[in-house]
């Protein structure tokens, strides 16, 4: 059991964390959450447990692979906001980017980024862009 301090100081720290989350992570963290308010029993809690530190990826891994993801939409983002021409697709498991540039981050860091897990792109030159992404690119 934790005293009533320690407990204030980790619901800070989670505070200071969801406060930096991505929208897509915040939908994530709250299924994840409900799922677990949803389990009746102990014993599934205890096979979540152990589903969770099992050892099957490790998780610099993953939050490598989520952070490469998002800087490819994100230079994606970045070119179709600014016209830039190329080709540009994504979808969950790849992304593709022929053309375009990698976000200029100076003397800000470019805050666009893509809210659709898949899409097309075609920019080309004469500022004529075709895309299925209808969304704006503001983060």
């Amino acid at each position: 059991m934790r005293t009533e301090h320690e407990r204030e100081e980790i619901i800070k720290a989670i505070n200071v964390l969801l406060n930096q989350a991505y929208d897509t992570d915040l939908d994530n963290i709250l299924a994840f959450l409900q799922h677990i308010k949803n389990l009746e029993a102990v014993g599934d809690i205890n096979a979540l447990i152990a589903a969770l530190n099992e050892p099957k990826v490790p998780y610099e891994q993953v939050a490598k692979q989520l952070f490469t993801r998002r800087e490819n939409l994100r230079a994606i983002a970045y070119s179709m906001d600014l016209l830039i021409p190329g080709f540009y697709f994504w979808c969950p498991y790849f992304t593709i980017r022929i053309g375009g540039v990698i976000p200029d981050d100076h003397p800000y860091r470019y805050p666009g980024q893509i809210r659709s897990s898949t899409g097309i792109g075609i920019v080309i030159p004469g500022y004529k862009i075709f895309t299925s992404y209808q969304d704006s690119y503001d983060a």
